[in-house]
């Protein structure tokens, strides 16, 4: 072992974010049959995501940052306590659908990979694009079941393209909180988990949008 490493933690709520972080954005694999080390890795031109990244895994081994022009590659080397992460599929978080103290962190996890938070139109609204069927309409239950509105559709079928942008591999999901008190609602749930310095500056910008709506009338 050339670095040292030591073992996730067991805290369920870290390891909840972990799988939604990993699920949206990260790629996990062994670099051989025999190995011994985990490497999460991914590409970006955010530094904020870099952050997450040492923040995340930092403490349980070695994270290498290779800058490349405006892009970022992180490679984090971890032990094999972090094989919950190699699986990309709906039974490696089955868990977390049957535990909902942790679903908060789950999602907050996921939000931070693919979510947005963005002022439009003079209101703020969230949105995710995103392939992972499976994990958006978990997410969607679980916003139904907290009264949350939200809208949910296909927003491009998988193949062929127009606008000379390139064909999708699969079919592209939409989920949207345009609703002002359920967004408020939303943010208020998953801000606790949050690490992403840009999520959770926009999210503010969120609330605070809310509560001037709110101030000026436009909200009931």
């Amino acid at each position: 072992m050339r670095y040292a490493k030591s073992d996730c933690v067991s805290d369920p709520l870290v390891r909840a974010y972990m799988l939604g972080f990993r699920l949206g954005d990260l790629n996990v694999y062994k670099r051989g049959e025999g190995s011994e080390t985990i490497v999460v890795r991914c590409h970006t031109t955010h530094e904020a995501q870099v952050s997450v990244m040492k923040s995340l895994f930092g403490e349980f081994g070695r994270v290498s940052i290779t800058p490349r022009g405006n892009h970022f590659t992180v490679n984090c080397f971890l032990n094999r306590t972090f094989e919950f992460l190699l699986p990309k599929n709906s039974a490696v978080w089955q868990w977390v659908r049957d535990d909902d103290s942790v679903a908060p962190s789950f999602v907050a996890g996921y939000v931070d990979a693919e979510g947005n938070f963005i002022i439009n139109q003079g209101r703020g609204r969230f949105k995710i694009d995103s392939y992972d069927r499976s994990i958006l309409e978990w997410i969607c239950l679980w916003l139904s079941q907290r009264g949350i509105a939200h809208k949910y559709r296909c927003i491009r079928k998988k193949g062929p393209s127009w606008r000379n942008q390139p064909p999708l591999h699969g079919d592209l999901w939409r989920l949207n909180i345009n609703e002002a008190n359920s967004l408020e609602q939303f943010i208020g749930e998953i801000s606790p988990f949050l690490r992403h310095a840009h999520r959770i500056r926009d999210a503010k910008k969120c609330t605070a949008n809310v509560a001037l709506r709110r101030k000026n009338g436009s909200i009931k």
